[in-house]
């Protein structure tokens, strides 16, 4: 668990360090470059006026021939200690006539590069041809008297203080990234604990899921999409709790309602194997072996009943059909089995024929279900009623009532349920097995329709369901 916690909080700083230092590292350069550019282009404009200023002011009584190479020399140095410029005057033959540094140079422009250009303005960075150690901006402008060239002027102005410029600058951003990152790793620890405590209770929760234990229950408050994956979780091991008593529950009453039967043919056979029954008492115990037979072949029809009617690949196959005719139909197949009984079953049908649209093999097992279920429960020589209606111009109701002893209102959830049986001590219900409401429900559903029960002890019970009603162009 720490190492899942640990790996996860590493890959987030990790991550954001990286998308944090690149646009840190963009910033920088953009802010460089252009605060760099907007500097120089700034003094490359003041270079530019200031060499015109020089040019009118200076250079032009020199070629007027007012003022000499001495007292040039002498302007141009106490300009350039008030300017922090280096100025060059140079004739129309690009021969240097006054330097305001006083430094030793060459005496012509082409002795330093023949690209210089002396009749053209200029603007360059750099060391100006390996003049200058450090970075410098040269400006040049031609001298025109008379609209004639007579001369050219340069001047130098060292970037060292742009450089301390943008040094200061990218100062004040280096802070702001070291306060920012040192702020946004707190918030980053903060909000990786928010998400890795749930989520480590998740992952602990997950392996006591995965290992049969569905006690565990997760307590996030947070209702956001982590809160909502706590509550997911809660439910799913609900859901797998039920399922689990399910199962258990499913267990041992289909070993229950196997191990019956198949003791009594056991035994029986056993018993008219080594003579212990008569001769002449061996066909009623055969009889007794058939009927538990037919009574395992039931429940194992039931169950593939249900496994077929619960599976993916289930398609209904719907067509319109009377179902007034189908009641009609049942109530003659149970005619044997409610006279034993001294039963009436008594339908209750509109005089019209009534036509739905529903899978008329699965909607015939409902009805005989039902009806099989109402005649297995009622008392000797009592009524049960089937009922049909039409509820609106949609739907038509169909009821079975019996007048039984009912259900008590605690069993009447479960009925539902496979094997369920409202006898616990399952001594009335000898042929039963405890599938057949449930084959009933599963049917329904895959209808999408809906089935009710309405019981009260010692008053019977009655199921009613819902169908749709056919077209009525497509009656026939």
């Amino acid at each position: 668990m720490k190492k899942f916690k640990r790996s996860f909080f590493d890959h987030i700083v990790l991550w954001y360090l990286t998308i944090l230092t690149l646009c840190f590292a963009g910033i920088v350069l953009f802010t460089n470059y252009n605060v760099t550019r907007l500097l120089v282009s700034e003094r490359t404009a003041s270079l530019q006026s200031q060499a015109r200023l020089i040019a009118t002011q200076y250079a032009k009584s020199y070629f007027d021939k007012t003022t000499n190479n001495v007292q040039l020399n002498e302007q141009l140095a106490s300009l350039q200690s008030l300017l922090g410029t280096e100025i060059w005057i140079a004739d129309a033959n690009g021969q240097l006539i006054a330097v305001s540094s006083g430094s030793s140079l060459p005496t012509s422009l082409s002795d330093i590069s023949d690209s210089i250009s002396q009749t053209d303005s200029f603007a360059v960075t750099g060391n100006f041809y390996g003049l200058f150690e450090n970075e410098t901006l040269s400006v040049g402008i031609p001298l025109v008297s008379s609209n004639r060239p007579v001369g050219y002027i340069i001047l130098h102005s060292s970037l060292s203080d742009v450089s301390q410029i943008c040094s200061n600058i990218l100062k004040f951003i280096y802070l702001a990234f070291l306060l920012v990152l040192l702020l946004s790793l707190l918030a980053l620890y903060h909000f990786t604990r928010k998400i890795l405590n749930p989520l480590a209770q998740i992952n602990l929760a997950a392996l006591d899921y995965s290992n049969g234990n569905f006690d565990t229950e997760l307590a996030v408050e947070d209702k956001n999409e982590i809160g909502q994956l706590a509550d997911s979780l809660n439910n799913m091991a609900d859901e797998l709790q039920k399922m689990e008593e399910y199962r258990k529950n499913f267990i041992a009453n289909v070993s229950h309602d196997f191990r019956s039967p198949l003791t009594s043919i056991k035994g029986y056979l056993e018993a008219i194997q080594d003579g212990t029954i008569p001769p002449e008492r061996q066909g009623h115990y055969i009889d007794v072996v058939l009927n538990e037979t037919k009574r395992l072949t039931k429940l194992t029809s039931g169950l593939l009943t249900l496994n077929d009617i619960n599976s993916q690949t289930l398609i209904l196959k719907k067509t319109i059909f009377n179902i007034n005719e189908m009641i009609l139909n049942i109530i003659e197949s149970f005619e044997g089995i409610a006279d034993k009984k001294k039963l009436r079953i008594l339908p209750d049908l509109p005089e019209s024929d009534l036509y739905v649209y529903a899978d008329r093999e699965k909607i015939y097992q409902v009805i005989y279900n039902l009806v099989d279920n109402a005649i297995k429960f009622s008392h000797p020589e009592s009524q049960i009623f089937i009922t049909a209606l039409t509820v609106n111009e949609n739907k038509v109701s169909i009821s079975v009532k019996d007048n039984g002893d009912g259900i008590r209102t605690e069993h009447q959830k479960h009925i539902w349920e496979r094997f369920y049986k409202a006898d616990t001590s399952r001594g009335k219900d000898k042929s039963g097995t405890g599938l057949g409401l449930s084959i009933v429900k599963e049917i329904m559903k895959a209808h999408d329709e809906t089935i009710t029960l309405e019981s009260e002890e010692g008053h019977g019970s009655n199921f009613t369901f819902t169908l749709p009603c056919a077209p009525s162009e497509q009656k026939k």
